[in-house]
């Protein structure tokens, strides 16, 4: 019997040394404590930006200093998450919105005809 896709890709994933669980229905690999810290200061400087911004036409309470130095640390946080991910394998995440391009091509099958054996 050949081994199901989900224990394929974990045994891959203990081959090349990271841990592997199990989440609805498909492996991933398991968050370090790295990752964990800058997921919750992403969250956190990007729920601060929502809370502190004012409606349009009011000034804002944060410095043009302040704005910038966060979005410094909002970059540097996306730099090293996406090292992360490829050091995981993870690297071509991207992504997915209904209105973008997408690389299959629908074709019509109305115009093809039945086959006469």
């Amino acid at each position: 019997m050949q081994p199901r896709l989900n224990e394929q890709i974990a045994a891959s994933l203990i081959r090349r040394g990271l841990p592997a669980i199990a989440c609805k229905g498909f492996m991933m690999t398991e968050l370090s404590k790295e990752q964990k810290i800058l997921i919750a200061m992403r969250k956190t400087l990007t729920a601060v930006v929502k809370d502190v911004t004012p409606p349009p036409g009011m000034r804002h309470p944060l410095s043009p200093a302040t704005i910038e130095d966060v979005r410094q640390c909002l970059g540097l946080i996306a730099a090293r998450e996406k090292e992360l991910a490829d050091a995981q394998g993870r690297g071509g995440e991207r992504p997915h919105y209904a209105d973008s391009p997408q690389s299959a091509q629908v074709v019509s099958i109305e115009g093809l005809k039945r086959r006469t054996e």
